[in-house]
């Protein structure tokens, strides 16, 4: 049974750009994540690179 309530534009607005964002997500989501596992690794390694840098330091 339909509502006889008019469409919010607001509701319409916001399920459009919902669905365009699970669409994109659809296409894109392996980039995503490749980028974040590639984020994540760059900030592992230079933080692992400072950290030798630190204890050599003080080392020496």
């Amino acid at each position: 049974m339909k509502s006889n309530k008019a469409p919010n534009s607001k509701d319409t607005w916001a399920a459009q750009i919902g669905r365009h964002l699970r669409e994109h997500g659809k296409r894109h989501g392996r980039f995503v994540q490749r980028h974040a596992l590639q984020g994540a690794s760059t900030a592992l390694g230079s933080g692992a690179v400072t950290l030798i840098i630190v204890w050599a330091q003080s080392r020496f």
